[in-house]
């Protein structure tokens, strides 16, 4: 079976006027150079790719949601080496403080157009551009909080804390973090707990780790 790999490469750094070349390659009769060649271009596309998906995120400032940021739903991630990430959430006419939180790992905010976000040692993504927060039994979730649907797939969870926690907790809410999301449940955990989770519900956890229940 013969397969064909259609290469799209930049080569302004090379040639000034050019734009977009296309190179074709039949892997059954592509030489040690063509191959070479392909694999280079597709490298260079992929860190284009990735440097478009970092500049595109939006760091820390100070943001109006409307007018800087379109109102929706949005991840909040500590950047790494952090030492206080956090964000206020105020509102643009009255500035009183709606929200208030140190982001501890990452958390899921609801942004509304006429509020100001101040987002500190943090990024933020939209919700379609988050990273999925896949979890098994070998790879549990560490602390922060996750979406359910989105980020996370409904169905149990075993919520276990971390040795020697004090303060092991973790609640679970109708929705993202907003004006308008209520709390379902909160519990403390001295050991090992299950909890069922629907999509678009908000859980955050706590000085714990998340995982699935053995079969």
């Amino acid at each position: 079976m013969r397969f064909r790999i259609l290469v799209i490469m930049m080569l302004a750094l090379w040639i000034p006027l050019a734009g977009h070349a296309e190179l074709a390659i039949d892997l059954s009769t592509a030489t040690l150079e063509e191959l070479l060649a392909a694999r280079d271009a597709i490298q260079a596309r992929i860190e284009e790719i990735e440097k478009e998906a970092a500049e595109a995120r939006i760091s820390v400032g100070v943001y109006k949601i409307g007018e800087d940021l379109e109102p929706g739903i949005y991840v909040l991630m500590e950047e790494d080496d952090a030492l206080l990430p956090s964000f206020i959430l105020r509102d643009a006419e009255t500035e009183e403080t709606l929200e208030f939180e140190i982001i501890s790992n990452q958390m899921v905010v609801m942004l509304e157009k006429g509020q100001i976000m101040h987002l500190s040692e943090a990024r933020v993504y939209p919700i379609a551009e988050a990273p999925i927060a896949a979890v098994t039994s070998e790879t549990p979730l560490c602390e922060g909080g996750y979406l359910v649907g989105t980020q996370l797939a409904a169905g149990k969870y075993r919520i276990v804390p971390d040795e020697g926690a004090i303060f092991a907790c973790f609640a679970v809410y109708d929705g993202p973090i907003s004006r308008e999301s209520r709390i379902l449940k909160f519990m403390m955990l001295y050991e090992a707990a299950d909890v069922e989770l629907a999509d678009g519900q908000y859980i955050v956890i706590s000085d714990c780790v998340m995982t699935v229940p053995e079969a």
